[in-house]
C-alpha cells in the first residue's frame, strides 16, 4: 500500500511516496515555477499544466527569422503557451 505526502518549502515543492513498512522512496523535486509580473501595474501570474499539474517553466522559442518569443512550457513535455500579457505588454518572468 502506497501513500503520498507533499511538503511545501519556500520556493520548492517536494513529493514523497511511502510504502507501508518501508523507508521513503527518493523524493522528486519539481522545477521552480515561473512567475510573470506586469511592469506597469504589478499584477503577477503563476501557472500549472492542466495535464499533469506541474508548474510551468519559463522558456524561449526561436522563430525562423531568428526573433525570440518568451513562452511557458510544461517540464513534462505536455506543451507550451505564449507567456501572458497585461497592460498591453508581455509580462516579465522571475523564478519563484
Amino acid at each position: 500500500m502506497e501513500s503520498r505526502l507533499e511538503a511545501a518549502l519556500p520556493g520548492n515543492r517536494i513529493q514523497l511516496a511511502f510504502v507501508s513498512g518501508s523507508t521513503p522512496i527518493v523524493p522528486r523535486e519539481e522545477p521552480p515555477m515561473a512567475t510573470y509580473e506586469c511592469a506597469s501595474c504589478g499584477m503577477s501570474v503563476n501557472a500549472t499544466c492542466g495535464a499533469c499539474d506541474a508548474p510551468l517553466v519559463d522558456a524561449t522559442l526561436t522563430r525562423d527569422d531568428g526573433s525570440t518569443v518568451q513562452v511557458s512550457k510544461c517540464p513534462n513535455d505536455h506543451g507550451k503557451i505564449k507567456s501572458p500579457m497585461c497592460c498591453g505588454a508581455d509580462m516579465s518572468c522571475a523564478m519563484s
